[in-house]
């Protein structure tokens, strides 16, 4: 299979450290419902939560275009976060430089978009946003139409720019990830912290959209993404927000954010082992 068109959207890095077992065989435990029961696996991180061709576009010989994946989701967004994330682990927040801390923003931006459900919309709304834009202004394309046989810009792009037509959501991926917007959601004035857990009965669990938002992102918000069983990574909208989570017991914190994974989950949670299979008996959500 050529390169690339295995495209992940919770990269390998970070569920690596969900893996157990010896050398050579060492594996994570993906849990999901299937006909009515709910099962589980033994699998490498790179052979999870990814999708073929997710962020792939039609090129201009026909064939799908990995570029996006191929030149900016791995060397821009993926392999600059998993130094960061080695760092976060084993070193703290206070060794990152001040380009590791936009990185690492770069990459929790990704973590909103990147997931299928999110890329299917973006999709949608890739394409609405070009037809309004088409259609803005009519009157500028009478008086460029000539004795051309197309009745508006919109069908004469449907005509000759299919691609780009199709694609645009998929083309501004990018984009959208370096946006302002999203970025300031995660950089600007937000308090970071790292929550490790020693001493609890259970290890936190990761899902496969692992991002974990909670509150408004126009108010009061934090977001949580587990590093590994035994820590999490917390951007909170003020200060006060962080000092509550401090205040919890560490049982608490693993129990709660175990919940929003389950709930989070698209189809898979990802553990250490089968230790809490009622837990997600009871939490994961089943396929409607």
């Amino acid at each position: 299979m050529a390169s690339h068109v295995a495209q992940h959207f919770v990269p390998a890095f970070l569920l690596e450290q969900w893996h157990t077992g010896g050398d050579g065989d060492a594996k994570l435990y993906a849990f999901r419902w299937a006909n009515g029961k709910l099962i589980h696996s033994r699998r490498t991180a790179k052979h999870v939560a990814k999708e073929d061709h997710l962020y792939s576009f039609e090129g201009s010989d026909g064939s799908p275009d990995t570029s996006i994946e191929r030149t900016f989701m791995g060397p821009h967004v993926d392999d600059p976060a998993a130094v960061v994330h080695k760092l976060l682990l084993n070193k703290g927040l206070g060794t990152l430089t001040e380009k590791q801390h936009y990185e690492w923003a770069r990459f929790l931006g990704s973590m909103r978009v990147r997931v299928p459900s999110v890329m299917a919309r973006l999709r949608v709304l890739g394409t609405e946003s070009l037809v309004d834009s088409l259609n803005s202004d009519p009157s500028a394309y009478e008086a460029i139409r000539g004795d051309s046989p197309y009745s508006s810009l919109l069908e004469y792009f449907k005509a000759h720019e299919r691609r780009l037509f199709e694609d645009f959501g998929t083309r501004m991926l990018p984009d959208l990830i370096q946006s302002e917007t999203l970025m300031r959601r995660f950089l600007v004035d937000r308090t970071w912290t790292v929550r490790s857990f020693q001493e609890t009965r259970y290890d936190l669990l990761i899902g496969d959209d692992p991002l974990i938002g909670v509150g408004s992102p126009d108010a009061d918000f934090a977001f949580y993404l587990p590093l590994s069983p035994r820590a999490v990574f917390v951007v909170s909208s003020r200060p006060e927000l962080a000092k509550k989570l401090e205040a919890l017991d560490d049982a608490t914190v693993v129990r709660d954010l175990n919940e929003y994974t389950a709930a989070k989950a698209q189809r898979y949670v990802y553990a250490t082992g089968v230790g809490q299979e009622s837990f997600l008996r009871k939490h994961l959500k089943r396929p409607v």
